[in-house]
């Protein structure tokens, strides 16, 4: 699996451009877990077992008439590799309607700053998988919900790899399991409970489809399949019959004892890899179903998950984050990567500690990502109620080697990111976001040279500023403000313990369209202060005034564009 660099490819706000989760106990990203025996990890079963046609011989009990090899895809589930067309702003304004879009006014949909980080951080996101958006896309083209047109009217089986069409609709879809009113569908129980409400469910004439959700008995790992019949084997045994997208063209199945009130599923990622064996009992809360149909509804952005989503979802004093609030992304590498630890200003804790996941913060939320593959196991989101302080902690404790990672903190009105880090094993690296003032601080345990990235919604106008190779030593100290009132961006590198030659790139959107600012070698001093003044850019100007002070000396020249 190619392994996405953050870092590629950054040209915000442009309509065309590509870029999982899964509530804690609740959402999904693309099928991931780590091997062994151990208790609440899956459990090496016969190879033979995965992936194997299961052809059933008892009766069924609720049947919708989905079938694999006519209805599914006819390839197998994928994460970002070449080729692969994920979000546009065209799926943006689907999801989200005009509020995405900064020059709807005027018949377009360039997307705002905080719209264009969050469908960056998706489309990152799903190289770890696509399995959500394979079970909804391919139920709501059999349906007819979704126009069989854009398939070329082609039966969904045959339809090409390489389908852009596909390929965004599986997208679109995937992340439809990061919307509320999915999330508020969602039914959650006991492996019987499941059972009997897919007995009510999987009928033909129902216009809703439904998608399981899979889960080790830790939380972690995931999967995303389609149910399309129930088989009773007798005995108290009935089979959940499954399109699992890693495995196209073949009914796959999840066995539950409803005597025991037990589930398993042996599986695999792909024929090439070990099998395991998932399962779970009435205490584990590792299964639950989905509604497909209120994700085609508007959304609201930023889409801030319903209360009540349960697993390690919920704050500890029982609320949960409402209305608007922060969400916090890291992604690298699906198999290797760091932890977030963050921590509000009472010292209370949301992330990993120790290498388990907590949550202190009252308001807080963590959403699982799925992952491609069972061996891997995605950092998840985190949601913080909107104005409290905190930091943020990236921990490579536990990582195997280098890693690059990229961390955006999304906000209704603001976004920033620190992206490239070369995290290294044992390093721990302090960002600290302040969404009252703009500032963004960042304190590395080893030299680096991320690219900062600002974003800010104003009245009349949307800036981005992205700033490449902010050289900062070994716990040396960059920050930067870009004011939530208007006003110059600032860089101060007093205590960064490095000089810098960076590249500065400035887009402004507004009802007149995008203007772009690049200017490559701006030289930064290590203890100097920058100041860009962009104010021109009001009245129709495009240079910046950058004030440089060291040591008590002031310079200030204007740069043009390149």
């Amino acid at each position: 699996m190619t392994v996405v660099n953050c870092r590629a490819g950054r040209a915000r706000w442009k309509a065309g451009m590509a870029a999982g989760l899964l509530v804690a106990g609740a959402a999904m990203a693309g099928c991931s877990s780590d091997t062994g025996a151990t208790t609440g990890q899956a459990a090496q079963a016969n190879p033979a077992e995965a992936g194997k046609e299961y052809r059933p011989s008892g009766p069924l009990k609720a049947d919708t008439g989905f079938r694999p090899d006519k209805d599914g895809f006819g390839f197998q589930n994928y994460g970002n590799e070449d080729g692969i067309t994920n979000l546009t702003s065209n799926e943006m304004r689907r999801l989200f309607g005009d509020k995405v879009c900064a020059d709807a006014a005027v018949g377009k949909c360039d997307l705002t700053p905080e719209a264009q980080m969050w469908m960056e951080q998706q489309n990152i996101g799903m190289n770890g998988g696509h399995c959500y958006g394979f079970s909804v896309a391919s139920q709501l083209w059999w349906k007819k919900t979704l126009n069989p047109a854009d398939l070329g009217g082609l039966p969904t089986v045959e339809v090409a790899r390489d389908s852009a069409s596909a390929q965004k609709e599986i997208a679109y879809t995937f992340v439809h399991q990061f919307m509320p009113s999915v999330l508020q569908g969602r039914v959650t129980g006991t492996p019987n409970d499941i059972v009997d409400r897919l007995l009510k469910e999987l009928r033909p004439d129902n216009p809703e489809t439904w998608t399981i959700g899979i889960f080790k008995r830790d939380g972690s790992g995931g999967h995303a399949v389609t149910p399309y019949a129930v088989e009773d084997k007798g005995d108290g045994t009935a089979q959940i019959l499954i399109y699992d997208n890693n495995f196209p063209k073949t009914a796959q199945r999840i066995e539950v004892d409803r005597k025991a009130n037990t589930w398993k599923y042996t599986t695999a990622a792909n024929p090439n890899d070990p099998a395991e064996t998932y399962d779970g009992d009435a205490s584990t809360n590792t299964l639950w179903m989905n509604p497909s149909n209120p994700g085609l509804q508007p959304q609201p952005f930023p889409p801030v998950p319903p209360s009540g989503i349960g697993g390690t979802g919920a704050s500890p004093d029982g609320q949960q984050a409402g209305g608007e609030a922060i969400e916090i992304f890291l992604n690298g590498n699906p198999r290797d990567h760091g932890h977030l630890l963050i921590t509000d200003d009472a010292g209370r804790r949301t992330g990993y500690v120790d290498g388990k996941l907590v949550n202190e913060i009252p308001g807080a939320q963590v959403l699982t990502r799925l992952a491609a593959t069972w061996d891997e196991n995605l950092e998840p989101n985190y949601f913080l109620p909107k104005g409290i302080r905190f930091k943020i902690t990236l921990d490579g404790s536990a990582l195997k080697s280098e890693d690059e990672e990229s961390i955006a903190i999304i906000g209704s009105t603001f976004d920033m990111a620190v992206e490239g880090i070369r995290l290294k094993p044992g390093e721990k690296d302090t960002i600290t976001p302040d969404e009252k003032t703009g500032d963004l601080t960042y304190t590395p345990g080893e030299a680096q040279s991320p690219t900062l990235v600002l974003g800010a919604t104003y009245p009349n106008s949307f800036y981005s500023f992205t700033l490449e190779n902010t050289a900062v030593g070994g716990n040396g100290t960059i920050r930067a403000q870009l004011p939530p009132e208007g006003g110059p961006f600032t860089v101060d590198a007093g205590r960064a313990k490095a000089k810098s030659s960076y590249t500065v790139d400035v887009q402004r959107e507004d009802d007149h369209g995008v203007r772009n600012f690049l200017r490559r070698g701006v030289a930064m001093e290590a203890g100097s202060t920058a100041i860009f003044d962009y104010n021109s850019w009001d009245s129709g100007g495009q240079t910046i005034s950058l004030t440089r002070t060291r040591q008590g000396a002031t310079s200030t020249e204007n740069l043009a564009s390149e």
